[in-house]
């Protein structure tokens, strides 16, 4: 909504001065904005936050891997070399996040809108919001940088993690068009080569979704949309609940991966909608359940029997 509403003031600017000023004053940041800077990077200063968001974005990534393997020998719109495609995305995702990475940490621009800091102003803490020039100014500027420093390395820890996300996926696309076009050896290879190399939009965007997906900041629902809403909308809400985005993608991640996900509307619109989307659903289900049932017996099995002593 906001982008939209932006994107109409600016459509209505027909001077370029103006335009210039506009965007300029859009960018000011409030006494308020830079005290939620500090604040919000302050929460992810702990090494603990960073190495949880590590592992757990190596977890969906691999998770991935396996539930396309199950999809494809529980259906037949899926091959079964799509999985290996998407190890082949994941050696090369690796390689260009790593790059990704380093120029978040350079520059301290997010590569994605849809980023796990939920804040409206970037890079509030500056001289210019401040009003103050000279070395107090330059002082300033290095006193955000280096309050900054968390929010930019979950940054570039996020831009890692979808550039692995996006090769992954486009490398699956790439693999299932050549095979849905029949072709073998050397043309099915050049062929993907030439998907991969120049992807068409729909294979481009689902990979752009998969790399969301996989780090948990994807779009919301009408019903999380609604929740953050809410939280914008009230007075210092956001102290309260700082981030709503990625903590409802991780429990509906979580939940399509449970015998319960048939409870869910866009779980039981794959499966009606059959073909590769049906797979992949059954596929998450049956994955996910089968790790929670095997999980649940070792944790079962690992606890000391009633009677003993304790």
């Amino acid at each position: 909504e906001i982008t939209k509403d932006m994107a109409k003031m600016i459509s209505e600017l027909d001077d370029p001065a103006q335009i210039g000023r506009f965007v300029k004053d859009a960018n000011k940041a409030t006494t308020k904005d830079m005290l939620y800077e500090v604040w919000i990077n302050g929460l992810l200063s702990s090494p603990a936050t960073h190495m949880v968001n590590v592992l757990s974005n190596a977890f969906t990534a691999s998770l991935a891997v396996g539930e396309r393997k199950v999809a494809s020998l529980i259906g037949n719109s899926i091959p079964e070399g799509e999985a290996t495609a998407q190890l082949k995305g994941m050696v090369d995702g690796a390689r260009d996040g790593l790059r990704l990475g380093w120029k978040v940490m350079q520059t301290g621009e997010p590569m994605d809108v849809l980023e796990k800091i939920e804040v409206t102003k970037h890079r509030a803490v500056s001289q210019e919001n401040l009003k103050i020039s000279g070395n107090a100014g330059r002082f300033v500027d290095y006193l955000g940088e280096f309050v900054r420093i968390p929010g930019r390395m979950l940054a570039a820890g996020d831009a890692f993690f979808k550039s692995v996300g996006y090769r992954m996926e486009l490398h699956a696309q790439a693999y299932r068009q050549v095979f849905q076009e029949g072709l073998t050896g050397d043309e099915a290879a050049k062929r993907a080569l030439s998907i991969i190399n120049n992807p068409p939009e729909n294979i481009k965007l689902a990979a752009v979704d998969a790399s969301r997906y996989q780090t948990f900041t994807n779009q919301l629902g009408v019903g999380g949309a609604a929740v953050q809403k809410i939280r914008d909308s009230v007075p210092y809400f956001r102290v309260i609940v700082p981030f709503v985005r990625t903590p409802i993608n991780i429990m509906n991640y979580a939940f399509e991966r449970t015998p319960l996900a048939l409870a869910s509307k866009s779980v039981r619109e794959d499966i009606a909608a059959g073909g590769a989307r049906k797979d992949l659903a059954l596929g998450k289900l049956i994955t996910g359940s089968t790790v929670m049932a095997i999980s649940a017996d070792l944790a079962l099995n690992d606890q000391p029997p009633l009677d003993s002593p304790r």
